[in-house]
């Protein structure tokens, strides 16, 4: 069985979901790229489900800039 979604939170700011869901226990997942990098943007809401009394959001930003070289990259 599935936990009830959310879609009232998805693609919202995380500043407002979390608002939204002020006095319950939120657990939080950042969705990352593969690689090193460092968010830009708007942290996002794109999923949410019920979790052991609370509610998970699973974030990401709008976008993300890869860190260093990319392995066996030319210097």
């Amino acid at each position: 069985m599935l936990a009830p979604a959310h879609d009232e939170l998805i693609n919202l700011p995380y500043a407002t979901a979390l608002e939204r869901l002020r006095g319950r226990d939120v657990y939080l997942r950042v969705l990352a790229p593969p690689y090193p990098g460092v968010g830009v943007g708007t942290l996002h809401v794109v999923r949410a489900e019920d979790k052991d009394g609370g509610i998970e959001l699973v974030v990401t930003y709008d976008d993300y800039e890869r860190l260093g070289k990319p392995a066996g990259g030319s210097p």
